[in-house]
C-alpha cells in the first residue's frame, strides 16, 4: 500500500473514531499498534488493546464500536447457534435420534423437525439465486447512479473555480505536511497557526479565499466548519486590523490612454487591427476577459465565449448576446450588450468589428470573435496575446504596465460612464453586476470629484 492509499485508509478511521467518540490519543494509539485501516480494525480483539497505554473506559469504548460495526452477519450466527446447541450436524442429530430407542417419539419430532429445517434450506437456496441475480442488477444500477452523483459534484463547480480551489488545497496540504499536522479534522489551535503562516504572505482578502478550501474538506466528511469558531474569528479580526483590508486594483483603461496606444499599433497588421477591436469591445461592453478571451482553439466553447454568431450589427451599432458570465452559471438569462456606431472616431467598435471580420471572413459563425488571418490561417487573439501587445504598448509610453491587465478595459469604461452622468442602474445592468459590488471598480478620479464641486459651486451662485 502506498502512502496516498494508507493516508486515505487512516482517514476513514479518523472518522470513524470521530463518530464514535473516540478520543484523538486513543486513535494514535490504535495507529501506533498497526490498526491503520478499517480493515486491520476488524480484526481487533480486547487481548490487542490489554498491554497497551489506552484508558480502560476508552477501551471498552473502542471494543463496543468495533463489535456494532463488524457485526456478524445474523444468519450466520444463527446456524452457529443451532450447530452448538444440537452439538453437531443434522446427519449427527438423525443418527443419534434412530439409535435411541426408549425416546422414538422424541425422535420422530427431531426428525419432522429436521426434515421443515431441509426443505427450508432448499427453498432458501433456490431463493438467493434469484436474489443473487436481483442484488447483481440493482448492484450494477447504484452503481450507475452512483456515478451519474459523481458528475454531478464534479459539475457543482465552475472549472476556474475547480482550479482556483485546487491551488488553496494544495498550500493547505503542503501546510500539514510540513508541520505534521493531520488536515481532518484541524484543531483550532492548528488552524490559526495556518491562518499566521498564510498572514506572512498574502492579504486579508486572500487569507478568507484560502480558508473556503479548509471549511469544505471538513463539510465534505460531515464535520463542523473550524472555521466558524470563537478563537478564530479573534486570530481573523487581528490579521484584517494589522493588514487591513484593502485589495490592490489594477488602473482603469481610459479614453485618453486609447488615444495614446493607438499610434503605438501597425494599422497594415491583421493583429495590431485584432488587438484594437478587442480593445475597444472591451472598454465598451465592460465585459470580463472569461467573455472575450478563450484560453485556447481547443477550449474554445460558443455557449460560453464570445462568438460571431452572438454578433449582430444594426443602424444603430452593433449587439452582443451572451448566455454565460460569472453571474449567469446556469443559462437562467441572457445579456444584450449594445455598443455605439461613432462615425470618423478611432474609437468606434462598430467599424472596428466590421473591418476584423472583413480581413478574417468565416462561413463558420461558432468561432471566437477575436481572431486574425495569418499566412497559416486564422489564429486566435487569446488574452496572454492580448496582454502581452498591452504591455509592450504601454512600456513604449513610459506607463508602468504591472498596473494594468484586462481587467482595466472594464474598470476604465464603467468609470467613463460615470464620469458621463450615466445613471448607476445603467451601469450595473451593462456591466452585468450582480450586486453593489461594481461600485469599488468605478474610478471616482479627482477630476470627476473637481467636476462634481465645480457643479455644485455653479448651483450655489444661482440659487443664492
Amino acid at each position: 500500500m502506498d502512502s496516498s492509499d494508507l493516508n486515505a485508509e487512516m482517514k476513514k478511521v479518523e472518522i470513524w473514531a470521530t463518530q464514535k467518540k473516540i478520543t484523538e490519543d486513543s486513535l494514535n494509539l490504535l495507529f501506533n499498534l498497526g490498526f491503520c485501516s478499517m480493515e486491520a480494525l476488524s480484526c481487533l480483539t480486547s487481548e490487542d488493546l490489554a498491554k497497551s497505554k489506552i484508558p480502560v473506559g476508552q477501551v471498552k469504548l473502542i471494543v463496543k464500536a468495533v463489535k456494532q460495526t463488524f457485526s456478524t452477519d445474523p444468519v450466520e450466527a444463527v446456524q452457529r447457534r443451532a450447530e452448538g446447541a444440537t452439538g453437531g450436524s443434522t446427519s449427527q442429530i438423525q443418527e443419534s435420534a434412530t439409535t435411541d430407542e426408549n425416546s422414538q417419539d422424541e425422535d420422530l419430532l427431531i426428525r419432522e423437525v429436521l426434515n421443515n429445517l431441509q426443505r427450508g434450506q432448499q427453498t432458501t437456496a433456490g431463493c438467493r439465486e434469484n436474489t443473487d441475480e436481483t442484488l447483481q442488477g440493482t448492484a450494477r444500477n447504484m452503481r450507475l447512479l452512483d456515478d451519474q452523483v459523481s458528475l454531478l459534484r464534479a459539475n457543482a463547480l465552475a472549472p476556474s473555480t475547480r482550479r482556483t480551489y485546487h491551488t488553496y488545497l494544495d498550500t493547505y496540504l503542503k501546510f500539514c505536511c510540513d508541520h505534521s499536522i493531520k488536515p481532518i479534522p484541524i484543531s483550532y489551535i492548528n488552524l490559526g497557526r495556518y491562518i499566521a503562516f498564510l498572514s506572512m504572505r498574502l492579504q486579508f482578502s486572500s487569507i478568507r479565499n484560502y480558508l473556503s478550501v479548509v471549511r469544505l474538506l471538513h463539510l465534505e466528511v460531515g464535520l463542523t466548519n473550524p472555521v466558524d469558531n470563537f478563537h478564530i474569528s479573534r486570530v481573523l479580526k487581528g490579521a484584517r486590523r494589522l493588514l487591513g483590508d484593502s485589495s490592490c486594483q489594477k488602473l482603469p483603461i481610459t479614453p485618453i490612454i486609447l488615444m495614446q496606444i493607438l499610434p503605438q499599433l501597425d494599422i497594415k497588421s491583421p493583429r495590431d487591427i485584432c488587438f484594437w477591436a478587442a480593445c475597444l469591445v472591451a472598454f465598451f461592453s465592460f465585459f470580463r476577459k472569461s467573455n472575450l478571451f478563450p484560453p485556447s482553439l481547443k477550449d474554445f466553447n460558443p455557449n460560453i465565449h464570445l462568438s460571431r454568431h452572438n454578433v449582430s450589427f444594426s443602424p444603430n451599432g452593433v449587439i452582443l448576446h451572451v448566455h454565460w458570465s460569472k453571474t449567469i452559471q446556469f443559462r437562467e438569462r441572457s445579456l444584450s450588450v449594445p455598443l455605439p456606431l461613432i462615425l470618423s472616431s478611432p474609437l468606434c467598435p462598430t467599424q472596428a468589428l466590421l473591418l476584423l471580420f472583413r480581413l478574417c471572413p468565416s462561413k463558420n459563425l461558432k468561432i471566437p470573435v477575436f481572431m486574425f488571418p495569418t499566412p497559416g490561417g486564422c489564429r486566435l487573439l487569446s488574452y496572454d496575446i492580448f496582454l502581452s501587445r498591452l504591455r509592450e504598448c504601454l512600456g513604449h509610453l513610459r506607463i508602468d504596465h504591472s498596473k494594468y491587465s484586462g481587467h482595466s478595459f472594464r474598470r476604465g469604461g464603467a468609470s467613463f460612464a460615470l464620469e458621463c452622468g450615466l445613471p448607476h442602474e445603467i451601469i450595473q445592468a451593462q456591466g452585468d453586476w450582480r450586486s453593489d459590488a461594481y461600485k469599488k471598480y468605478i474610478d471616482t478620479s479627482l477630476a470627476y470629484r473637481q467636476h462634481l464641486s465645480t457643479s455644485l459651486g455653479e448651483a450655489i451662485k444661482k440659487k443664492f
